[in-house]
C-alpha cells in the first residue's frame, strides 16, 4: 500500500551576478539616451552653423559680383568720358 507524502524545500542562494549586471544595464541605458540628446542638440548646432556658412559665401559672391557690375560700369562711364 502506497502512502502519501509531500516534500518541501526552501532553496537560498546569495545571487552575486543578477543586481550589478542590471546596474550596469541600467548606467548603459542611461548613456545612451543621454548620448542621443546631445547628437540631438549638436546636429541641430552643426545645421544652424552650415546656414551661416552658406550666408556667408552667398554674400562673398553677391559682393565679387557687384564688385564686378561696378567696375563694368566705371569702365563704361571712363571710355565715354574719354569720348
Amino acid at each position: 500500500m502506497a502512502s502519501r507524502f509531500s516534500i518541501e524545500a526552501v532553496v537560498s542562494m546569495i545571487d552575486r551576478v543578477s543586481n550589478p549586471m542590471g546596474q550596469a544595464s541600467a548606467a548603459v541605458a542611461g548613456f545612451s539616451s543621454n548620448a542621443q540628446k546631445h547628437f540631438r542638440k549638436a546636429e541641430k548646432a552643426s545645421m544652424g552653423f552650415g546656414g551661416v556658412v552658406k550666408g556667408i559665401i552667398g554674400a562673398n559672391i553677391i559682393q565679387s559680383a557687384l564688385h564686378k557690375v561696378k567696375d563694368g560700369f566705371m569702365g563704361i562711364v571712363n571710355e565715354a568720358a574719354k569720348m
